[in-house]
């Protein structure tokens, strides 16, 4: 099966060739290996090889994580976990109540607004739910929240990187998937204040190179998510230049780790 190029192959083949690293595409794109001397190093989908692994696995966690951060209390969206043949309807029902009857279902490890359902009855949420488990062998719930906009920003090393707003068009949803668009235009003061949020999770959370989603819910920063895969598909169409600087930045550091 053939699959469409992603921006991203095209972008690090573009930073190998500029800085002699040797590019190789595997599995139609969605693995890249990278090698200089005898250092090699790959990218699995948008997932680079900076991370710990097992921090990378806890932050695609959705329920995971929003435990962590509320143990930490940081403010975030709240994802309560559910498992293919060990749920009950009750729960799921009396947690539906407790959430005003307004909530989101979705993948427990799933990305980019798939399979992502609003339900305000328990026959669409059930419904929703059989949806998911025909991919998923897991799903989360968590409250819904109605705002306009959400916060995307990219994470090297403990610093902003990338910073920028989505802005939902039609849809209830802010995944740049589904045409949800990109807007720089954040004052000097939100800046300070998301980097001020930003460092509690870093100083909780070891993990090098991740995007996080930030949304102001009644004028307080909630954590909608955290992303070990820094995605840049609609920003590098957005500013192109920005996105060659962060990957190319990540890149050279993976080789220069190992020459230390």
């Amino acid at each position: 099966m053939k699959f469409p190029k992603r921006n991203i192959e095209t972008i690090v083949h573009n930073i190998c060739t500029k800085n002699n690293i040797k590019y190789e595409s595997l599995s139609e794109g969605f693995v890249l290996k990278l090698s200089q001397k005898k250092e090699i190093k790959y990218i699995y989908g948008y997932n680079f090889a900076c991370n710990d692994v097992s921090v990378s696995k806890l932050c695609d966690d959705k329920s995971a994580t929003s435990e962590l951060l509320a143990k930490q209390k940081i403010p975030c969206f709240e994802h309560h976990f559910f498992m293919r043949g060990f749920y009950k309807k009750t729960d799921i029902i009396k947690l539906f109540n407790l959430l005003n009857k307004n909530v989101v279902v979705k993948p427990n490890t799933g990305s980019s607004g798939v399979n992502v359902f609003h339900c305000t009855s328990l026959r669409k949420l059930f419904d929703c739910i059989k949806i998911i488990l025909k991919e998923n062998v897991n799903f989360a719930i968590a409250p819904f929240y109605d705002y306009e906009y959400e916060y995307r920003i990219i994470v090297y090393k403990n610093s902003p990187v990338v910073m920028y707003k989505k802005i939902r068009n039609h849809d209830w949803k802010h995944n740049l998937s589904v045409g949800t668009n990109i807007s720089e235009d954040i004052s000097d003061t939100v800046k300070k204040e998301l980097i001020k949020f930003i460092k509690k999770v870093t100083d909780v959370l070891p993990i090098n190179f991740f995007s996080i989603d930030i949304a102001k819910i009644d004028s307080k920063y909630k954590i909608v998510e955290i992303n070990s895969g820094v995605m840049m598909e609609k920003y590098s169409q957005f500013n192109i230049k920005k996105t060659m600087e962060v990957y190319e930045k990540v890149i050279i550091d993976l080789f220069k780790w190992n020459q230390r």
